[in-house]
């Protein structure tokens, strides 16, 4: 029964860990935040109960925003050897021990870094089978993304003197924005006009960072075990809009949104301006929506283990 017990459990194991990727991190927008640069084992192929294997994790923030929350968990079959698992000799969890500064793309200085080792003894397999465990690396981190943008609203006499001129007209000027996990970007669904004294601004939320954003409110940085997220935490991003008080009023918006991996949910906040006979040509209303969130990557890889001749648990 033993024996049939084991491959059920990593089958198991191999379902439960979620997203794990294989092969080489992609850079760009779609990794923009921690991404995992290394992530590898001392061997790819271990014969016997009771050999060491060594697993390395190196991480880098490839995004805009430097943060000292870090944590890098190693998640695999862990318990007794003669029972079929890895014997994990430290702890799972291993906080950064430093902040990762951001990455300064116009200057070509790369993010900062930070490393994790975690040594095994491998599992007792009956001889002559052989089998793949999988382990899986994970990593959480705090990020915060904000996007500001100027929304221009107009009198209608200046849409048609622009429009006679040749001129195009734009209620959302250029955006700056943090390359993060979690992108936001801001727009209009139609040209603001003062006269109709209210206007809708749109909010597009997009996970690009392939991994699970949560709310890390209660979350513990220095766990030395792979942290439990509610459900009720899962995918939700929290945001804050700002906006001149004095010339707005923001009637209506979401504020807490479900945004799952590779997602991406456009939501609306509709403001009211307070004087609008005032604008007879142009005026320029500063917002920027802003969000802290918790998020985790996941990398994997796969060792082979071969049973010994004449070992025996």
């Amino acid at each position: 029964m033993k024996n049939a017990y084991i491959p059920l459990f990593l089958f198991l194991l191999v379902f439960l860990s979620g997203c794990v990727q294989f092969g080489e991190e992609k850079r760009g927008i779609s990794q923009s935040g921690i991404v995992v640069t290394d992530f590898s084992s001392s061997r790819e192929e271990i014969e016997g109960m009771n050999r060491l294997l060594r697993i390395y994790m190196e991480v880098e923030n490839n995004g805009g925003y430097s943060t000292d929350k870090v944590l890098m968990c190693l998640l695999g079959s862990f318990g007794n050897p003669s029972e079929g698992m890895w014997k994990l000799e430290n702890e799972q969890c291993k906080a950064a021990k430093r902040k990762l500064d951001a990455a300064d793309p116009a200057n070509a200085i790369p993010g900062g870094t930070a490393r994790a080792a975690w040594t095994l003894k491998s599992p007792w397999v009956p001889y002559p089978q052989e089998r793949k465990d999988i382990f899986t690396g994970r990593v959480y981190y705090f990020y915060k993304t904000k996007t500001t943008a100027k929304v221009i609203v107009y009198s209608e006499t200046e849409v048609e003197a622009r429009k006679q001129r040749g001129e195009s007209v734009s209620s959302v000027g250029m955006q700056t924005s943090t390359q993060a996990p979690l992108a936001i970007s801001l727009s209009t669904p139609e040209l603001i006009r003062a006269e109709d004294g209210y206007f809708t601004l749109r909010i597009t939320l997009s996970n690009v960072g392939n991994g699970v954003v949560f709310d890390s409110s209660n979350f513990d940085w220095d766990s030395k075990t792979p942290p439990k997220i509610s459900i009720d935490n899962l995918n939700i991003v929290k945001l804050k809009i700002s906006y001149p008080e004095s010339d707005l009023t923001l009637e209506a918006c979401e504020n807490k949104v479900e945004l799952k991996k590779g997602e991406k949910r456009t939501i609306s906040c509709d403001f009211t301006i307070k004087n609008p006979e005032a604008i007879t040509t142009m005026k320029e209303y500063p917002i920027t929506v802003e969000s802290e969130y918790g998020y985790y990557i996941d990398k994997g890889i796969s060792i082979t283990v071969r049973g010994r001749k004449g070992e025996s648990p």
